[in-house]
């Protein structure tokens, strides 16, 4: 019973953003063993999250480290994109040109006046 009660301690505290650690701390073991080689924070040291804010704030006045380089990750996405459509558009002219070749052989073959 107390295997599953730690399982689902685990799995509640990975759902919602907490570690190992935190489920260490919950089944009262000792808070300073170093869990997966990380020593705990010392007592007032800043958790290393901003702070919330309660209000709009333009992304021009937001701190560096919350701006995504989005192009770093949007243009070559669209590249990508862009070439795979262009492979998929030639690919669908060499079939289509294929096709329309066995089209003018068969009416070649079946044409008036051609008998076998």
């Amino acid at each position: 019973m107390r295997l599953k009660q730690l399982i689902s301690a685990v799995m509640m505290s990975a759902a919602l953003g907490g570690g190992l650690a935190t489920v260490v701390r919950a089944q009262g073991h000792p808070a300073n063993i170093p869990i997966g080689g990380a020593a705990p924070a010392p007592e007032g040291a800043a958790s290393g999250q901003p702070k919330q804010l309660d209000e709009f704030v333009p992304i021009d006045q937001l701190p560096q480290v919350e701006q995504i380089p989005a192009a770093n990750l949007l243009i070559p996405a669209y590249a990508f994109v862009w070439v795979a459509v262009l492979a998929y558009v030639i690919s669908l002219s060499r079939r289509l040109g294929a096709v329309e070749q066995d089209m003018q052989r068969l009416e070649k073959d079946i044409a008036p006046g051609k008998s076998r």
